[in-house]
């Protein structure tokens, strides 16, 4: 995989080479979620899919932002 992604063949990763080859390794883990958001399973995201996530997101990370941290009143 490392010399297929060494386009210049010297032995070492640029940032772009990384970039691909980074790209090329994660895509598979985007592939769980977005099945599991598409809903209706038409191979795309709509507004309304993704509404219900962000709002849960949003809420999660407000309610981890109210959790106090040892030594610490919430909200400080």
């Amino acid at each position: 995989m490392w010399a297929s992604h060494d386009g210049d063949g010297n032995g070492t990763l640029s940032r772009e080479e990384f970039s691909k080859l980074f790209a090329e390794v994660t895509k598979t883990i985007a592939d769980r979620p977005f099945t599991m958001l598409d809903a209706n399973g038409d191979g795309q995201l709509s507004a309304e899919e993704m509404r219900f996530p962000a709002q849960m997101m949003a809420r999660m990370q407000a309610w981890h932002g109210q959790q106090a941290v040892p030594g610490t009143k919430p909200g400080n």
